[in-house]
């Protein structure tokens, strides 16, 4: 997608928490894909909710894995372009509902360690096919990075009404990892 964005961010002694006031986007059941184990080393997807395309501005392919064992194993798909999300409903830490990796080898990204822009999507999704529960709102703790060394922790925020998503913010932590300056 193109264009410009509002984006909300409120700060707090516990890290910034950004709310899209754009919509999120569903692919229609055609963006689906039906044989996953072409561009994963995986064979735990699960059958009981479907793969399928997700854009709060970015589009990913999320693709519900059964369990932390087969999100640890997945190596980045050979011959895809497209931002690829795995995850499970299972996790590391804690206080965490699910672990996730993004592979984007179209973008030069082998993996991400904190995807913020699928997290906002990835709400939607797991309300839409009721992995997780929260009328009003639904608050999901998501891990990613740990296979890369670079654990991150992502909170999300789902407000819902009966299934429908009315507003989603996501947030957490950061580090300064570099910095620097442009003279123009």
């Amino acid at each position: 997608m193109a264009g410009t964005e509002d984006v909300l961010v409120a700060l707090s002694g516990h890290g910034a928490h950004l709310k899209s006031t754009d919509k999120l986007y569903f692919c229609p059941s055609g963006c689906r894909l039906d044989k996953p184990d072409t561009l994963l080393a995986v064979e735990e997807v699960r059958s009981d909710v479907p793969i399928q395309m997700a854009s709060s501005g970015v589009p990913f392919l999320f693709i519900p894995l059964a369990n932390l064992k087969a999100v640890r194993r997945t190596r980045p798909p050979v011959g895809l372009d497209g931002n690829v999300y795995v995850f499970a409903m299972s996790a590391e830490r804690s206080g965490s509902q699910l672990h996730g990796r993004m592979f984007a080898a179209g973008m030069g990204v082998g993996e991400d360690p904190a995807t913020g822009s699928a997290q906002g999507p990835l709400g939607a999704y797991l309300i839409a096919h009721g992995l997780v529960d929260g009328t009003p709102t639904a608050r999901i703790r998501s891990e990613q990075g740990f296979e890369i060394g670079r654990p991150s922790i992502l909170d999300i925020e789902v407000d819902n009404a009966n299934g429908r998503v009315t507003a989603v913010r996501v947030g957490g932590r950061c580090v300064a990892v570099g910095g620097g300056w442009l003279d123009v």
